[in-house]
């Protein structure tokens, strides 16, 4: 996430508009850039240039590093289309302000004033800044905010530029095709949050225009083979979903078109593959009931025949038997026999992890993760699933089996979520991390100890981001939890009076769930980006303990101003412990229910 700085005007707008609810995305500061190839994948993100000894657990959450499990704010996290981003930029992007006027446009942009504000934006746009307006459409804004989807493309075809049109849709196949090669698209939902969106905007974009997605741009059939073979079809099946959801208002692309027909074909031939996960299986059945089919109809293809799949825990798309895991581990065991002592001890452990985090697949419901919901038990590194948490309320009982309840309400909470989280976490992150930051540089200028510096930044901006989070996203979440449940339950319950009483119950016995999970994505997110911003501070104070001198700051004099009180003026040494206790206090600021009986979902690192 990137940072505005209290010093330009532009970025206090822009404090003001995310303050009183305007804004509606990440600020332009670093813009993204466009590719010159569809074809081109990322790389891993960059490691920090250097790691402090006394906190050194932050480089692989600071770098992104793969081989750190995901955090709970990951489910917002677009670091690989942005870093993909920057690696190919061949085209020239308009100065900073005219950028800055772009982003307060389209932030303040309606359905009402759509004429207007389309009118100003194509001023802006010169021919030469093309590629990077559909760029910045793509990447900030389709990729993180799907509920604006039909005002951005309404846009698009109020500026009327059939070039920008083909711009944006080129740029929506590369990040794509940049997404689908990522392997941390296996365990990272943030990435397959961030592909669903490009699905639907990419549908909407073309099939929804009667307009095809050609096969020399994005063979979607390929990418559900490739998706299978890989391992991948935890993200490529919703994303598949999402791009054939512009079927049902199209007038070529609907059945029997031989295209779709094609594609149907296969996911039916999915369907009936042994041991696939319940998710997945829901993910087609909820396809084939938006287009009006069965599964039944639609004969399965033979695409999958002689196609060979990664297996074990290592595929997250079918479940695992435990006997097949423990004969696995045993003969994992055996081999390290003749590993040295401690080395065969550290296999050992890991294969320990290994089989409690494949425990959690075993059940027979359906597979649908809280990203990063996350125990210690399998070092950080298992995700909990959502039925363990969501609430089905006894008065509900003689309608729950026919319902489905248990099998639909944890895909409506994850559905509800995924449909608000990116605004709400990032606005709150932004705010937040923007506060934190200038008052811990002035608090803590001449504070020698970065680990109390560090200790008082977690504090409060996991207290103020959690905070906000909460009061922003309840009644967003209550209206989309209400609309995802009677989308999924309608077509079982005609009756209208128990479809309003069950989503009622239902919604109100798991709001706080999915408060909860939004309040923590906040708080971990918020903690991740602070320890980036002043990540250069703590390394200035460990150079100085390092080289066994005082710690002075050249720059600090330029920032605290010459008409601060004495009494707010930072001292050499630590805060005093009134001072001290402002920050302690925040930790004790009460927190959000615990849900469920689960406190550990609330337990930030720090």
């Amino acid at each position: 996430m990137e940072g505005r700085t209290l010093g330009s005007l532009s970025g206090a707008q822009d404090l003001l508009n995310d303050i009183s609810g305007t804004g509606r995305g990440a600020p332009p500061s670093k813009m993204p850039t466009t590719p010159t190839t569809t074809t081109t994948t990322a790389s891993s993100p960059a490691a920090a240039a250097t790691t402090l000894p006394s906190i050194s657990h932050l480089s692989g959450s600071l770098a992104g590093s793969s081989g750190a499990a995901p955090s709970f704010a990951s489910t917002i996290n677009a670091e690989t289309l942005e870093q993909a981003a920057e690696q190919w930029q061949d085209f020239n992007a308009p100065e900073e302000a005219v950028q800055d006027k772009i982003h307060f446009l389209i932030n303040n942009v309606s359905f009402n004033n759509m004429e207007s504000k389309a009118t100003e934006v194509r001023k802006l746009i010169a021919k030469e800044y093309m590629p990077w307006f559909s760029n910045y459409m793509v990447v900030k804004r389709a990729a993180q905010e799907p509920n604006f989807h039909a005002m951005y493309l309404a846009l698009l075809d109020r500026m009327g530029d059939a070039k920008l049109t083909q711009l944006t849709v080129r740029t929506t196949h590369h990040y794509v095709k940049i997404l689908l090669s990522s392997e941390r698209i296996k365990t990272n939902s943030g990435e397959r949050s961030l592909l669903k969106n490009l699905g639907s905007f990419l549908g909407q974009l073309t099939i929804a225009k009667n307009k095809p997605v050609l096969q020399k741009d994005l063979d979607v059939k390929a990418i559900v083979v490739d998706g299978y073979a890989k391992g991948k079809m935890i993200a490529v099946i919703p994303f598949v979903h999402k791009v054939l959801e512009a079927c049902t208002i199209s007038k070529i692309f609907k059945p029997p078109n031989p295209w779709l027909m094609g594609i149907l074909a296969l996911l039916s031939e999915i369907y009936a593959l042994d041991k696939l996960k319940l998710n997945l299986k829901f993910e087609i059945e909820m396809l084939f009931k938006d287009l009006d089919l069965q599964i039944a109809q639609v004969d399965a293809s033979e695409m999958l025949r002689g196609v060979e799949r990664e297996t074990g825990s290592a595929n997250p798309d079918f479940t695992v038997d435990k006997a097949v895991l423990a004969r696995q581990s045993m003969a994992t065991v055996v081999e390290t026999a003749r590993v040295p002592g401690g080395e065969a001890k550290a296999v050992v452990t890991t294969i320990e992890a290994a089989e409690v985090k494949t425990m959690g697949s075993m059940d027979g419901s359906i597979a649908v993760a809280v990203p990063g919901m996350q125990t210690q038990a399998a070092g950080g590194d298992q995700q909990m699933h959502l039925h363990a948490y969501v609430v089905i309320n006894p008065s509900l009982a003689v309608v729950a089996e026919r319902l489905q309840l248990k099998r639909i309400v944890p895909v409506a909470v994850d559905r509800a979520i995924c449909e608000i989280i990116t605004p709400v976490v990032e606005r709150s992150v932004t705010i937040a991390c923007m506060t934190t930051q200038e008052l811990i540089l002035k608090d803590f200028a001449m504070e020698p100890d970065e680990v109390r510096m560090r200790k008082a930044a977690h504090q409060m901006v996991s207290s103020l981001a959690g905070s906000l989070a909460l009061v922003t996203c309840k009644e967003p979440l209550r209206v989309s939890l209400s609309n995802q449940l009677r989308q999924l339950l309608s077509p079982s319950c005609p009756e209208t009076s128990l479809l309003d009483e069950t989503v009622s119950i239902v919604n109100q016995d798991n709001l706080d769930l999915g408060c909860t999970i939004i309040e923590k994505a906040a708080t971990d997110k918020a903690v991740r980006d602070i320890d980036e911003r002043l990540l250069p501070v703590y390394q200035m104070r460990q150079k100085a303990k390092a080289s066994g001198q005082p710690f002075y700051d050249p720059s600090m004099e330029a920032r605290i101003p010459a008409s601060l009180p004495e009494a707010l003026r930072p001292r050499p040494g630590h805060l005093n412990p009134q001072q001290q206790r402002v920050y302690d206090d925040f930790s004790r600021v009460p927190r959000a229910s615990v849900v469920g009986g689960h406190p550990e979902l609330m337990a930030v690192e720090g």
